[in-house]
C-alpha cells in the first residue's frame, strides 16, 4: 500500500487519471483532485477526494502531485497556467507526471522545474483503464533513481509492474517503443488475416494454428477479439478495425509520437511511416459513422 496516509495530488481524473486516483483513495491516501470535468472530479469525492478549483491549490496540499492529462498542450497549461503548479513550486515537491508526449518535453520540462526546487517523473500507463482500475498493468518510470524510490512504493501498490529505465525521458521512450511494436504488429496481423481471408481460412481456424508457432498468445486472442466485436473488411489493404481501443476511435497519437521521436533522434522507422501512411489513406477512405 506504499507509505500510509500521505497528502497526494491528482490533476486529470478521466479515464486513466480517476481510476489510479480512486485506488490511492482505496489505499488510505487523502487525495486532493483537479479536473476540467465536474463529473470526472465527482467520481473521486465521492470516494473521499476532496476538490480544488486550480492545479496551484492542489500542490499547495500535496506532497506527490500527478497528472494524467491528454495533451503536452494540457501539461504546459496544468504547469505554468495561471493558477498553474509553478504558483506552488516548493523545494521537495513531486511531480509524477503520466501523459503521454515525447521523451524531448518530459526532459525539458524536468530541467524547467528542477530551477523551481521540483523533483519530476515521467511515468507513462502501459494499459487501458480497466486493467488501471482492475491494479492489472505496468508503468515505466524516467528520472531520478532517489525521487523514484519516494514514489516506487504507491505505484507498486496500484501496478503489476514498475519498471524505473532510466533518467527523464527514459520511460516514455520505452512506453513510445513498445507501441510502435504494437502497432506494427497491428499492421502485419491485419495482412495475414487478409491473405486468409482470401484463401478462404476463416480467422478461427487460423488463430490456434499461429499460437503453436511461437506467436504470442495474448496478442492472438486481442485480435481475436476485435476481430469478433466489429469484423474486419478483407478488401481494404489497412482496415481500421484492429486499431480502435474504445469509442473515441483510433489512437495514433502515440504511434505518430514514436515517428517524431525517431526524427529527433535521426533513427529511420520505415515500418512505423509506412504503416502511418495506409492508417491515414484508410481513415480518409472510412464511410462516415451514423449516430
Amino acid at each position: 500500500m506504499g507509505n500510509p496516509n500521505m497528502n497526494l495530488g491528482f490533476i486529470g481524473v478521466g479515464n486513466m487519471g480517476g481510476a489510479m486516483c480512486r485506488n490511492l483513495i482505496s489505499d488510505g491516501h487523502r487525495l486532493v483532485v483537479c479536473d476540467t470535468d465536474p463529473q470526472a472530479v465527482e467520481r473521486c469525492t465521492e470516494r473521499g477526494a476532496e476538490a480544488a478549483a486550480t492545479p496551484g491549490a492542489v500542490a499547495g496540499q500535496a506532497e506527490i502531485v500527478f497528472t494524467s492529462l491528454p495533451k503536452p498542450t494540457d501539461v504546459e497549461q496544468v504547469v505554468w497556467g495561471d493558477g498553474g503548479l509553478h504558483e506552488a513550486s516548493r523545494e521537495g515537491l513531486i511531480l509524477v507526471e503520466m501523459s503521454t508526449n515525447l521523451p524531448s518535453f518530459a526532459r525539458d520540462l524536468a530541467a524547467r522545474l528542477t530551477e523551481r526546487g521540483m523533483a519530476v517523473l515521467d511515468v507513462p500507463i502501459m494499459g487501458s483503464p480497466a486493467q488501471v482500475e482492475n491494479r492489472e498493468t505496468s508503468v515505466v518510470v524516467g528520472g531520478d533513481a532517489q525521487v523514484f524510490a519516494r514514489v516506487e512504493p504507491l505505484l507498486g501498490a496500484c501496478f503489476r509492474n514498475v519498471f524505473h529505465v532510466g533518467g527523464h525521458g527514459a520511460g516514455l521512450t520505452v512506453k513510445l517503443i513498445n507501441n510502435l511494436l504494437n502497432y506494427c504488429n497491428l499492421g502485419i496481423a491485419k495482412e495475414v488475416l487478409s491473405l486468409a481471408a482470401g484463401a478462404g481460412i476463416v480467422p478461427e481456424l487460423l488463430f490456434p494454428v499461429l499460437q503453436t508457432r511461437g506467436w504470442d498468445e495474448p496478442f492472438w486472442k486481442y485480435v481475436a477479439e476485435k476481430v469478433e466485436q466489429g469484423g474486419y473488411d478483407s478488401s481494404h489493404t489497412m482496415d481500421l478495425t484492429l486499431f480502435k481501443t474504445s469509442s473515441s476511435g483510433l489512437t495514433g497519437k502515440s504511434l505518430a509520437m514514436a515517428l517524431e521521436m525517431g526524427d529527433e533522434l535521426d533513427v529511420p522507422l520505415q515500418f512505423g511511416n509506412l504503416l502511418i501512411k495506409l492508417m491515414r489513406q484508410a481513415n480518409s477512405n472510412a464511410p462516415a459513422e451514423t449516430s
